[in-house]
């Protein structure tokens, strides 16, 4: 499903409170569903027409896409790192689909300061010094030294920089305050987890192009 969202096909999470129960037998079958589960809406918007039901709300996928897609992710799940980033994407872009911002906000925050600022330190530091002592000291440095510190050796842009900075701060009011963030700092969050993503995966891929 992660696959999926990146190649630009709208989907979410699928919850165990969406799931349905069904019985199969030889002269037919019956299903339930949860009754609060928003996914129903689309069946109950569903109508016949020649004994075939129709789902409005639903993308179309075509075969070969799907069998791209698919062969996408057995490659981009083979790694641990890049799975739980994927899934962690996807839990960010349902939460915020379903206009639930504080949770998508908090796991977006997980993605910048584990796969984007975290990687940029790491890799600013190792060209300062190769003291793995002096290393491990910076590596205990809070995200705030780290944004400070990136940002004044130009490796963030103001621009950058500034935008972390209202994320972070967003972040920190869901967390300590419980207050709900706007929904433009987050779709902006979104958009610059989105770029981490595609960045890591193109990277990943580069490494693996010969199992393509």
């Amino acid at each position: 499903m992660s696959v999926l969202l990146i190649r630009g096909v709208p989907t979410n999470v699928i919850r165990e409170g969406d799931l349905g129960e069904a019985t199969i037998t030889e002269t037919g079958g019956s299903y339930s569903w949860n009754p609060l589960s928003s996914r129903v809406l689309l069946y109950e918007q569903q109508y016949i027409y020649d004994y075939n039901f129709y789902l409005l709300g639903r993308t179309l996928i075509d075969e070969k896409d799907m069998r791209k897609a698919i062969k996408l992710a057995e490659l981009l799940t083979s790694d641990d790192r890049i799975k739980t980033l994927l899934l962690l994407f996807l839990e960010a872009y349902t939460y915020f689909q379903s206009t639930e911002y504080k949770q998508s906000l908090i796991i977006a925050w997980v993605i910048l300061e584990e796969f984007y600022i975290e990687d940029l330190w790491l890799q600013h530091i190792s060209k300062i010094t190769s003291d793995k002592r002096r290393l491990d000291k910076l590596k205990n440095w809070t995200v705030d030294q780290r944004l400070e510190a990136l940002h004044i050796s130009h490796v963030l842009t103001d621009e950058e920089y500034s935008l972390l900075m209202k994320i972070k701060e967003a972040r920190n009011e869901v967390v300590h305050e419980g207050k709900m963030p706007q929904k433009d700092i987050v779709e902006k969050c979104l958009n610059l987890v989105f770029r981490v993503v595609q960045r890591h995966i193109g990277n990943y891929v580069g490494t693996k192009i010969h199992e393509l």
